[in-house]
């Protein structure tokens, strides 16, 4: 788990990368099955996957974001 705390983490819960395959989720996922949704596939993976996980390099890891808070 990361945590994105730096002025550019303008991301939301709402993509799911599985195998290079990228799916954009009609609602957060706190709110998944409560109300109808959709799931759709991006057909250009790279693009978002390439923005995502130059995002989560600059993330720190849930426990160091932990600490810092106590």
């Amino acid at each position: 788990i990361k945590v994105a705390v730096h002025a550019e983490a303008k991301f939301h819960d709402r993509f799911l990368i599985v195998d290079q395959n990228a799916w954009l989720l009609g609602s957060s996922l706190n709110s998944l099955g409560t109300q109808p949704t959709m799931v759709i596939r991006i057909p250009d993976a790279k693009i978002v996957i390439d923005e995502i996980e130059a995002l989560m390099a600059k993330a720190e890891s849930f426990t160091d974001y932990s600490e810092a808070l106590q």
